[in-house]
């Protein structure tokens, strides 16, 4: 990084990140399932005392309304299969990797403004157990393989997930620790 740096929020990118004279175009976004969101705070609300079951909320399966989510939570049961072996793992790069797919294709649009450098930041907060990360990465990086070779594309996707920044072009990978400063300092 070089200083001075200025970081601007706009639309199409998300931000604009301006060093010196280098531009980078940074658009953020979220992985998660909202259905399974809607099942937490229907938890929350009516079912303070249930079991949440996040193996239910895989991608691709069939949507459920407030009622079946009701009977799911009322039932007090795990009813689900779960994961076994590096599914969850795989199942954490298919989520990302369907996130960078969509921006993938907002990167696309004539409204969308490109810049030398398009970075993207992708916010894990899909419903899985705890991953092997290295394994996750791995499946990651298999699973972009295609897209960097697609035009336009970021040249940097980033994923936060938990205490880690995984960074990801399209010759490299690394994993940075995120510190929380505000709990570091208490």
């Amino acid at each position: 990084m070089a200083y001075p740096l200025t970081a601007v929020h706009r639309d199409a990118p998300d931000f604009l990140l301006t060093m010196n004279a280098c531009e980078i175009g940074v658009e953020v976004t979220e992985a998660t399932s909202t259905e399974y969101a809607a099942y937490c705070a229907l938890a929350e609300h009516e079912f303070p005392n249930s079991l949440l079951e996040p193996a239910l909320f895989r991608p691709n399966t069939p949507k459920r309304g407030k009622a079946e989510l009701r009977a799911i939570l009322a039932g007090r049961r795990l009813v689900s299969s779960g994961w076994g072996g590096d599914s969850a793992e795989r199942e954490w790069a298919e989520g990302i990797t369907a996130r960078v797919t969509a921006k993938l294709d907002a990167l696309g649009r004539p409204d969308f403004a490109r810049f030398r450098e398009n970075w993207l930041l992708v916010y894990d907060n899909l419903p899985l157990p705890a991953l092997h990360m290295s394994v996750a990465v791995s499946a990651l990086q298999t699973a972009l393989a295609p897209t960097w070779s697609k035009q336009p594309h970021f040249t940097h996707v980033f994923v936060l997930s938990g205490a880690s920044l995984i960074e990801l072009t399209c010759d490299a990978t690394r994993a940075l620790a995120v510190i929380d400063v505000w709990r570091s300092a208490a």
